[in-house]
Formats: structure tokens, sequence, C-alpha cells
């Protein structure tokens, strides 16, 4: 077995930190941010809920897509430390259903996210905000109905 290559190690390991620190700002983003950043300022500020989506759906994006970068970059590291799996129907179906799964609950919360969305922006407004709000965007009582 030949000595792990530095260069494939350091790599990797840039590989890792870099896509961290171009995620961080959309995955670490916090709930009462986003609906910061997607309400209107001034006497009558309800809020824009396409805007609010958007931000939500992208953090949750990045949130899953930032896990995968991560694990492939690992296995990657893993290879070049020199261990190796031979291509078999054993490992190649456990990874593809690790994919599949993990797929899965990233759509599966991203349903959840969409449904829930509307009242749990309704619920971070406040007094006549929120009134406004529902008035505004009737889908928002269906939730209540559910």
């Amino acid at each position: 077995m030949s000595a792990p290559n530095l260069l494939s190690i350091v790599g990797v390991t840039y590989d890792i930190v870099g896509a961290i620190l171009l995620a961080q700002a959309i995955v670490r983003t916090r709930h009462e941010t986003l609906v910061r950043q997607a309400r209107h300022g001034g006497q009558f500020s309800g809020g824009n809920l396409p805007l609010f989506a958007a931000l939500e759906e992208q953090r949750h994006d990045a949130r899953f897509g930032l896990a995968f970068l991560v694990g492939g970059f690992l296995l990657q590291l893993i290879t070049a430390f020199g261990s190796a799996l031979a291509i078999d129907w054993g490992w190649s179906l456990f990874f593809g259903l690790v994919l599949v799964l993990g797929l899965t609950w990233w759509r599966m919360l991203a349903k959840r996210l969409s449904r829930s969305r509307r009242m749990r922006f309704a619920n971070s407004l406040e007094g006549m905000d929120r009134l406004n709000f529902l008035s505004h965007n009737p889908l928002a009582n269906q939730n209540l109905e559910q």
C-alpha cells in the first residue's frame, strides 16, 4: 500500500472547509431572520410571503446539499488514506439506499415546511400586522381547519 498523497488530503480538506463557509450564511440563518428579511417596513407592514418561502426553501436545500457535499468529500478523504471498497452489489445498494433515503427525507421536510409556512409566518406577526396578513392571504386560514 502506498502512502497517502498529501495534496489529495489537503485538497479535499480545503473543499470541505470551503463548502461549509459558502453555505454557512444560508444554512445557519434563523427563522426570525428570514421573517425579518421578508417583512416590509412602514406603518402597514405585513410581509412578503413569496420572499419568505424562497428564503426558507433556499436554506432547506442548502442544509441538505451541504450534508451530501461534505459526506462525499469525506468519502474521498478516506480513499486518500488508502481505504477502498470493491464494487459489488451489497455496497452499491447500501450507498444507493442512503442517497434515496436522504433525498426522500429532504423532500418530505420540504413539503412539511411548505404546508405550514403561511401560518408560521402569520404567527410571527403581531396585532394589526397579523390581521392584515391573514385578511390578504386567506389560504393562511386553511391550516386552522386541518
